[in-house]
């Protein structure tokens, strides 16, 4: 009798460490997506903001007839050089470059009476382009 129990619970004991081997695997499986997911949602979340806040400089030139003054003013700003900069933060406030992650270029070129503004969003951390918006205004006839 002696000898069936100690059978039983080394049976019993193998099933369990399987079991535990299983469900170690499928949470490092599960953990690996949801680190993933995070790291989606916020690229995504990244890019909807410069989305956004390109529409918005894109609208104030547009409403200022190609010129940036209403844009310096929006965002507190000045033109340096034919050239617009101006940094956010993480939570994409307006902010001084020290705690900067995302600036945003804005340049501009005039060709008659069409002006074209050239908006990109740069991570700072990589110098690379997160996101682009060309627009042209039509400044009206010199009469």
């Amino acid at each position: 009798m002696s000898n069936l129990n100690r059978n039983k619970s080394g049976l019993f004991l193998m099933e369990l460490i399987v079991v535990t081997l299983f469900f170690s695997v499928v949470a490092v499986i599960v953990l690996k997506i949801f680190i993933a997911g995070e790291k989606l949602s916020t690229e995504s979340q990244v890019l909807t903001n410069t989305v956004i806040q390109a529409q918005n400089a894109a609208q104030l030139i547009k409403s200022d007839s190609g010129k940036t003054e209403s844009l310096c003013n929006y965002y507190g700003t000045e033109e340096k050089d034919g050239t617009i900069t101006v940094y956010f933060d993480g939570k994409f406030v307006p902010s001084d470059d020290d705690n900067a992650s995302i600036k945003m270029v804005v340049t501009q070129t005039t060709s008659g009476e069409i002006v074209g503004s050239d908006i990109d969003f740069i991570d700072i951390l990589s110098n690379q382009s997160v996101y682009r918006l060309e627009t042209e205004t039509f400044t009206g006839r010199n009469r």
